[in-house]
C-alpha cells in the first residue's frame, strides 16, 4: 500500500511538472491574471463623457470575462485639472482620460500643431474634427505625441461642444452687439483673440468663479461650450446665447501605452476593438449633447441667436486675422493652410 501511494505521488508530481513545462504562455499572462484599467475625469457622473466610459467599462469586462477590470473616477475624484490627468496617464498612475488638445500642444515644442483645433473657423463640423483626427496627418501627430511624452497614446479626437457666447443682453445680432462687453474666456490666446476681434473685452476668470462673476457684474458674459452653459446653469442668470461656433473644445482620448503593451495578445486585440468603439460612442454622445443642450437653453427662455450665411460671415471675417497673428502658436501659417486644404478636399469627398 505504501509502495502504491509513493508511486501515485511521484506520478502526480511528474504530471504537474509536465503541465508547467508545456505551458506556452509567458509568465504573468495566465488566464487568471486581471488587469485594472483606471479612468479619471473632471466631469459629473451624468456627463456624456461618463456615459461613454461606463459603456466602455461594460464592453471590456464582458468581452474579457472580467480579466480587465475598469475603475472610473469622475467629478474630480482623484484629479483637479486636465494637465494633472495627462501627467497621470504619462506616469501610468491612471490608464485613461480625455484632455483638450491645447494641453497636448503645451507639452512639447514639437506638438504645437495640436493647437490647430483652436484656430477659429478652420473646423466647421463634427465630421471635420473626427476625419482630420483619423487622417494620416492626425496619426502622425499622435505618433509624435507618444514619442515626446514616452507613454501617452491618443486614440482619437472629438468635440465636447461648440463654443458660444452667453450674455445678459436680449440678443447678439452681429459682432457690433458685443462691442465693449467684458466676456469671460480661458487664458488661451485663441479664446481671448476671438473675443477681442469681435469687439469684446476678454477677461480671464477661473471657471469655478465664473458664475459669481456674472452675478456680480464683474463680467457681462461667458464664452464656453454649449453643454457647459447648460449643465453649469449659466442660463439661469443670462438672457441670450450667440451661436458664434468658431471651434469646439476638442478632446483627445489618452491611454497609457505602457499599460496597453503589458497586455497579452488576446486582451490587447479586445482592448483595441473596444477603445475604437468607445471613441465612436463618445463622438456620437457629445454630438447629441450639443443638440440637447441648445434646445434646453431655448426651452429655459433664452434667445438662442443663430445666423444666416451673411451674418455668420461677419464673425468669420472678424476673426480671420488671428490665422496670421497667432500662426506661430500652431507652427506657422503653412500648418493652417495645409489643414484647410485637407478639410476642403475631405468635404468634397463626403
Amino acid at each position: 500500500m505504501k509502495k502504491f501511494l509513493s508511486l501515485l505521488l511521484i506520478l502526480v508530481m511528474v504530471l504537474s511538472f509536465a503541465a508547467c513545462g508545456n505551458s506556452d504562455k509567458p509568465a504573468g499572462n495566465s488566464d487568471d491574471e486581471t488587469y485594472t484599467f483606471i479612468i479619471a475625469n473632471l466631469a459629473a457622473d451624468s456627463d456624456p463623457l461618463n456615459v461613454g466610459y461606463r459603456n466602455l467599462e461594460k464592453a471590456l469586462e464582458e468581452k474579457t470575462d472580467g480579466r480587465i477590470q475598469v475603475e472610473i473616477y469622475s467629478n474630480k475624484a482623484i484629479s483637479n485639472s486636465d494637465e494633472e490627468q495627462a501627467e497621470m496617464v504619462r506616469a501610468n498612475t491612471i490608464q485613461m482620460t480625455t484632455c483638450p488638445t491645447y494641453i497636448m500642444a503645451a507639452v512639447n515644442e514639437e506638438l504645437k500643431d495640436f493647437y490647430i483645433y483652436d484656430v477659429p473657423y478652420v473646423f466647421q463640423s463634427d465630421e471635420d474634427i473626427w476625419n482630420y483626427s483619423d487622417s494620416e496627418i492626425g496619426q502622425e501627430m499622435n505618433a509624435r505625441l507618444l514619442e515626446k511624452t514616452g507613454n501617452i497614446k491618443n486614440y482619437g479626437c472629438f468635440g465636447i461642444g461648440w463654443v458660444k457666447i452667453m450674455t445678459g443682453k436680449d440678443a447678439i445680432n452681429s459682432p457690433a452687439d458685443l462691442k465693449g462687453l467684458k466676456i469671460r474666456t480661458t487664458s488661451s490666446q485663441f479664446y481671448m483673440g476671438v473675443a477681442s476681434k469681435l469687439g469684446a473685452t476678454p477677461t480671464s476668470v477661473a471657471y469655478g468663479e465664473a458664475f459669481t462673476a456674472l452675478q456680480q457684474g464683474t463680467v457681462d458674459g461667458i464664452m464656453t461650450a454649449t453643454s457647459l452653459l447648460y449643465s453649469d446653469k449659466f442660463y439661469e442668470i443670462q438672457k441670450s446665447v450667440a451661436c458664434i461656433d468658431p471651434y469646439q473644445i476638442t478632446h483627445c482620448v489618452l491611454v497609457s501605452n505602457q499599460w496597453v503593451e503589458a497586455l497579452p495578445d488576446d486582451l490587447r486585440a479586445i482592448f483595441d476593438e473596444c477603445i475604437a468603439d468607445a471613441v465612436a460612442d463618445l463622438r456620437q454622445l457629445e454630438k447629441q449633447a450639443e443638440i440637447d443642450s441648445k434646445k434646453a437653453i431655448a426651452d429655459a427662455g433664452l434667445n438662442v441667436c443663430e445666423y444666416d450665411e451673411a451674418t455668420k460671415a461677419e464673425f468669420v471675417d472678424a476673426c480671420a486675422p488671428l490665422k496670421t497673428e497667432l500662426a506661430d502658436l500652431v507652427g506657422g501659417e503653412q500648418v493652417i493652410a495645409d489643414a484647410e486644404a485637407w478639410l476642403e478636399q475631405d468635404r468634397a469627398n463626403r
